[in-house]
C-alpha cells in the first residue's frame, strides 16, 4: 500500500516535502522546507524519527533547503542523494564554511539497484 503525506508542495518560501508510506517503509523525499518544525514538534523526545530514510532528488534549495537543519535534529536519519547531488548540497546553506558542513548525505550511483533497508530498493535514475 502508497500513501503519501504532503508537508510542503512548494507554496510561498517553501520547497517540496512529502513523507511516503510504502508497506512498513516511511520515506521523506524532499527537505524543501525552511522551518521543520512540522517534522520535530510531532516528536520532542526525538526518539522517534520522522522517516525512516530521506531521498533528496536534487540539491535545489526548493527541494534540499531543510536537510541541514533535519541532520542537526535527527543525526542518525539517513539522508541518500545521487552523488552529483551530494556534492552540490552544501551550496544551500552559504551562512556555513564547507568545513562545518558534515558530510551526512550518502551519495547513491546511478543505475545501481541499492537496497536501502530489508525489502526497500532504490534506483536511481539521471532525469
Amino acid at each position: 500500500m502508497l500513501q503519501c503525506l504532503a508537508y510542503s508542495v512548494g507554496h510561498g518560501d517553501d520547497g517540496i516535502c512529502l513523507l511516503a508510506r510504502i508497506g512498513p517503509h516511511r520515506i521523506l523525499l524532499d527537505c524543501g522546507i525552511a522551518d521543520i518544525s512540522l517534522l520535530t514538534n510531532a516528536n520532542e523526545d526525538k526518539q522517534l524519527l520522522p522517516a525512516d530514510i530521506v531521498l533528496c532528488s536534487h540539491a535545489h534549495s526548493d527541494h534540499a533547503q531543510g536537510l541541514f537543519e533535519l541532520h542537526q535534529a535527527f543525526p542518525q536519519l539517513p539522508i541518500y542523494a545521487s552523488e552529483a547531488t551530494t556534492k552540490l548540497l552544501p551550496l544551500n546553506w552559504s551562512k556555513f564554511t564547507v568545513s562545518e558542513i558534515p558530510d551526512f548525505c550518502q551519495p547513491l550511483p546511478w543505475h545501481s539497484p541499492i537496497e536501502l533497508c530489508s525489502g526497500l530498493t532504490v534506483e536511481l535514475f539521471p532525469a
